[in-house]
């Protein structure tokens, strides 16, 4: 019997709907959109040499469990949408953009790595997957509207460096979530990208824009060493540098010196109030602070 309908590298459909394991012939380079709607019972697929997924090509398959996506460059929009069952997914290292709501509704995932050479999440694209509690990005640039909201088991959160640009929503409604650390002192963040999450938490650069836009938006901010420097300064400047309010950490080494750690941010103000107060002059300015 055969189960699929082909066209030259493109698997057009699937032609039996109740199948439970499909293991696609290796000459398909490409799932055609829609190719699987309607197939509830599909547990398994091995997608051997699949290069691209279309449009909805998985979307609603409620009893897929796992999807290995090592070998795929290109999923588009709903790919995996509403896939209720799907608790593992693996990207490869090839694939350099997520579409629209490509696993949207997948609400029993509960562990994501994003590998380095992923650059963009599309909107909506883990909208509703309420039981994801594990979120690994390593070199993601923009996450766009509502990527992940309502990803409602999200405790804590790391954006990488890499990340410049989050769009409005993208992590609304993450009731769950606490601690965001956010690592690049100049990324943009769009206004409600936290909305409806009470108890958060933000950490980053003293001097960032995340700083100023936790202090906008009335959340909660703690100041940490993202980008480390470390000076050598005699104990009498450690008072100057406290009452200045920057967030700096302070290490003894010997009756005349201490090393302080400090964030890149913080590096010409700091270097100044060593310098004058090393040359006895008092400092009469205070650093804004949230």
């Amino acid at each position: 019997m055969d189960y699929f309908v082909i066209d030259g590298e493109v698997l057009v459909e699937c032609a039996v709907k109740d199948i439970i394991l499909a293991d696609i012939p290796d000459c398909i380079t490409e799932i055609a959109a829609g190719a699987f709607v309607g197939c509830k019972n599909l547990i398994k697929v091995n997608l051997n040499g699949v290069r691209k997924i279309r449009d909805f090509a998985f979307a609603g398959c409620t009893s897929l469990k796992n999807i290995d996506l090592s070998n795929v460059i290109l999923i588009e929009t709903g790919a995996f949408r509403d896939c209720k069952s799907l608790e593992n997914i693996a990207l490869g290292t090839e694939i350099s953009s997520l579409g629209i709501a490509v696993f949207s509704g997948c609400c029993v995932l509960k562990r994501l790595h994003l590998p380095e050479n992923l650059w963009y999440v599309g909107q909506k694209c883990f909208k509703g997957c309420e039981s994801l509690t594990s979120l690994e990005i390593e070199g993601l640039m923009e996450i766009d509207v509502s990527a992940f909201e309502c990803c409602e088991s999200l405790c804590s959160l790391t954006l990488p460096q890499s990340l410049l640009h989050i769009a409005p929503y993208a992590f609304s409604f993450c009731a769950a979530l606490e601690s965001v650390i956010v690592e690049n002192p100049f990324i943009q963040i769009d206004p409600l990208v936290f909305e409806a999450n009470a108890n958060l938490l933000i950490r980053a650069a003293q001097f960032s824009t995340t700083a100023r836009y936790a202090k906008d938006s009335k959340i909660r901010f703690a100041p940490i060493i993202v980008n480390e420097c470390i000076e050598k300064c005699h104990h009498g400047c450690i008072p100057a540098l406290k009452s200045s309010g920057l967030f700096f950490q302070a290490k003894t080494i010997n009756e005349n010196e201490v090393l302080i750690r400090y964030d890149r941010t913080q590096e010409e103000i700091i270097k100044k109030i060593i310098v004058d107060s090393e040359n006895g002059e008092t400092i009469k300015w205070k650093t804004e602070t949230n």
